[in-house]
Formats: C-alpha cells, structure tokens, sequence
C-alpha cells in the first residue's frame, strides 16, 4: 500500500517524428514488438511439461531509448532521436501514512490455519535482511503486530496453569498425609506429559485452548489417584503390607477409577463433533481433556500402585477426624431426613434455572473483550479525487495523532479494501490506530465514546468508530 509502479515515458517530439516522415504507430508498434512476451513450446521431462517463454527485449530505460524504429540504407532511426525517454512512476492509487508521515505500508494476512508467531517471525527476518539494504533517511516499523499479543496470553496462560497445580497440591496436603499427597499430587505433571506427548505425536500444537483445558483438567487429574491412594492408605493402617495394599488398590478400585473416567470423558466428546469454524477452533479442548484424563486413569491404576509400593507409608489409623467433623455432621443429619434433602435438591435445580431465565444476564456466543486496536471508517459519495479523499482523512486523523492511549496509527486513503477486513463501498479512508497495553491506559469502551464525540462534525464526510469483531482465530 501507499507504493507507486515504475513507469518508462516516452514523450514525442512532434517536429523531429515529422522530420523523419514516421507515424505515431510506427513507434508504438515498435515499443509493443519488442516487449512482447513470446511463447516457445514446452520441455517435457521425468518431473513434468514445462512451457517456455522467450522475455521482452525491454528491461531498463535505456533499452527503450535504442530500440530501432525505422532502418536505412545508411542509419537506424532509434526512439530516442524522436522521443525524450525517462523512467517515472504511475499515478497514485493509494495514500498511506504511519503517525502522520508517509510510508509504503505492506499488511501481511496469514494463510488459514499456519502458525502467527512463527509466520511473524519469518516476516520479520525477511524485513531484517531487507533493512540492510536500505538508504539512510528510512526505517522499518512494524504495527498491530499480533504475535506480542499471543506471546503474553500464551504466558499468562502457563503461569495460571502452574498455580493451578501449586493451589491443587496444597488443598491435597492438608486433606491427606504427607507422603500419599505426594503421589497424589504426581498425578498432574505425569498426565501433563503424557497428555502433551499424545497431542505431539498427532500432530497438535500447544495453543492458547490447550493451555486453557490443562487449567480445566488440574481438578479431575487426580480424582482418580484419590481413590486408589485412599484405599491402600487405609488397608495399610489396618496392618496389611504397603505392596499388597496398593495391589489390592487397583485391583479393587479399576471398576470404579475406569467408571468415573469414562464419564468426564463422555462428558466432553459431543465437542468433537462441534461443526463449522467454531468446531475447528474448539476441538483441542475435549481432545486434551480425552488424553489427559485418559492418562490420569493411566497412573492411577499402574504408576501410583508401583510408587506406593515403594514409597507409602502406613499412617495413623484415627475414627474420628477433626477435619470431617463437620462434614460428618451434615451427613448424619441429611440421612435422617433422606425426602427432604431430595425435595431440597430438585427445588434448588430448578430454583437457579428459573433465577437465571429471569434475571441473568442472557447469552452470547462470543463475549466482547478488550481490543488492542481499532478502526475509523471515514464515508464520503460522490467522484471525488485521491487529493480530496486524502483532504478528507487528513483531518480525522489529525485528531486522532497524540490521542491518549493511542500507540501508533496508520492511514490507508483511497483503495481502501485490505487489512483483512470487510469494508462499505463509500468508504474513502480507513484509519487503523493501535491502543497501548491495556494496564497503561484507560478502557478500549471510554477511548471509543471519546473519540466518537471528537470525530462527529467533519464537514463531508461521516466518521464510523469501531472495533474489530471478536471471532475464533483462524
């Protein structure tokens, strides 16, 4: 965008065209005969059929300064004796601008389904060795580049999931002994890899779903070692050894560990069978909640029977817990009374659904949530030129520059359509503008409402304030 094509023109002098008794068409005939692309046959090899092409004589100016238009006896008329030939560039089609200075803007869309960081990536080492070449006065700056953006969620996202885990290995600590946490608590790293590895070898990536059905998947890892570990703890306190104990832990305990897991497990795969788009965006969550609750299962009934045969300890064998007291309590009370409890249940079932329908806040299939960059459509009719669609926009955009919480903005005038975005036809300008991070700024909503009242009154034109639309990422 914002570039120009290179252009040969070639201005005729009339007077020395006529001196030599030649036609106009004579030297476009010659200009057009010699730039010609001509076709040659096809090779045919082991790897296919190749066409060939014999190119133009024209590759610089200075071709078409001596390409020959009439011939003599005695001289050769060439294009420069008739005509001045310089090299020029076409009219512009576009005008665009970075924070209010030109620029030659290149918007790079990645292919559905590639990677965005290692795309960017590869755009920015293209961009490095290009820099190399440049003449001084010009730099390369790089905006609304999304990759920071999925690098930091991608972070936050491994952060939560090992608090995840350190909140759920302290809860087990204070329920259980010391050494039966341990192997409890083992249960999530072990699924983790095993669940990472399964993902790897078909051929998944760790994405920002992924990362987010692991946080799911922290709570259901170790149910499944909870029930073996407590059966063999409490063998092992009535005086059976801490080997047959844990054998007879997941012998015993196979039926109902298989049980519970098959269950979480058809809980989430009517997922895989998610049509559309959304289907594709949403289909690594059941998958990584599949492999690792699977492999949880996995180290429940072989990994945690053969580490506590190792490792357990017998541990103090006591009726009356404190820490059940009142749990206890409740119990005893509730089986006393078993219709009321029931009555309670189902009343309070459809107790939330009815609270909900009346007074929730409804549904919406993608909520809005904090942009990191927005857009001014700037709508103007009639045949205007590029100098006044540019006059037009100009001015959006300089209220625009220096606005508070506004990082770069970047200013497309004329052929409007790109960016990845669906644009109206009336539209003779779109100003692109990136907000600064979200902890340094106010609201993306109070930016908007403020620029909304600043924008209204351009005499003209009608100056649209929005956002990108929230979707799946492709």
């Amino acid at each position: 965008q914002g570039a120009r094509d290179d252009l040969v023109e070639v201005v005729i002098d009339p007077m020395k065209l006529s001196s030599y008794g030649l036609q106009l068409e004579q030297l476009i005939g010659a200009v057009g005969d010699s730039n010609s692309l001509v076709a040659a046959g096809n090779i045919e090899g082991s790897e296919g059929k190749y066409a060939v092409k014999v190119p133009s004589l024209i590759e610089t100016p200075e071709d078409v300064a001596a390409l020959p238009i009439v011939a003599g006896p005695n001289a050769v008329v060439q294009a420069k004796d008739i005509a001045t030939v310089r090299s020029t560039f076409k009219d512009a089609e576009t005008v665009t601008r970075l924070d209010g200075k030109p620029a030659i803007a290149i918007e790079v869309k990645k292919r559905i389904g590639s990677n965005l960081i290692d795309t960017i990536a590869q755009v920015r080492a293209v961009s490095d060795a290009f820099i190399k070449t440049m003449p001084e006065g010009m730099h390369v700056t790089y905006t609304q580049d999304k990759s920071v953006f999925v690098n930091q969620l991608l972070g936050d996202l491994q952060n939560h999931v090992m608090i995840a885990v350190i909140l759920v290995f302290i809860v087990i600590l204070y329920a259980l002994s010391g050494r039966a946490s341990l192997l409890i608590g083992l249960a999530i790293p072990s699924s983790f890899l095993i669940g990472i590895l399964l993902l790897a070898m078909m051929g998944y990536t760790i994405n920002m779903i992924v990362l987010f059905s692991l946080i799911l998947a922290v709570g259901m890892l170790v149910d499944d070692a909870i029930i073996v570990t407590e059966f063999a703890e409490r063998r092992m306190s009535e005086g059976m050894p801490k080997a047959e104990a844990f054998a007879l832990a997941a012998k015993r305990m196979a039926g109902p560990v298989i049980a519970a897991t098959m269950t979480r497990i058809a809980a989430f795969s009517p997922l895989l069978f998610w049509p559309g788009i959304i289907g594709d965006f949403m289909k690594y969550m059941p998958i990584t909640l599949i492999v690792t609750l699977s492999a949880s299962m996995l180290y429940a009934l072989v990994f945690a029977p053969a580490l506590g045969a190792l490792f357990a300890k017998a541990p103090p064998h006591h009726e009356n817990d404190n820490r059940d007291g009142w749990y206890m309590a409740v119990v005893k009370q509730a089986v006393r009374f078993p219709i009321t409890v029931l009555l309670l249940t189902v009343g309070l079932l459809f107790g939330v659904g009815f609270a909900y329908s009346k007074y929730g806040a409804g549904v919406e299939f993608f909520p809005n949530v904090e942009p990191d960059y927005g857009l001014l459509y700037v709508h103007a009719r009639g045949n205007l030129s590029l100098a006044e669609m540019d006059a037009a926009t100009r001015t959006a955009e300089n209220r625009l520059l220096g606005w508070p919480g506004v990082k770069s903005v970047y200013t497309r005038v004329g052929k409007t359509q790109g960016g990845g975005q669906d644009i109206p036809e009336d539209v003779v300008g779109v100003i692109q503008y990136e907000f600064v991070d979200w902890r340094e700024r106010k609201s993306a909503n109070a930016i908007l409402d403020e620029l909304r009242g600043v924008m209204a009154g351009i005499p003209g034109v009608d100056v649209e304030v929005r956002v990108p639309e929230a979707g799946p990422p492709t």
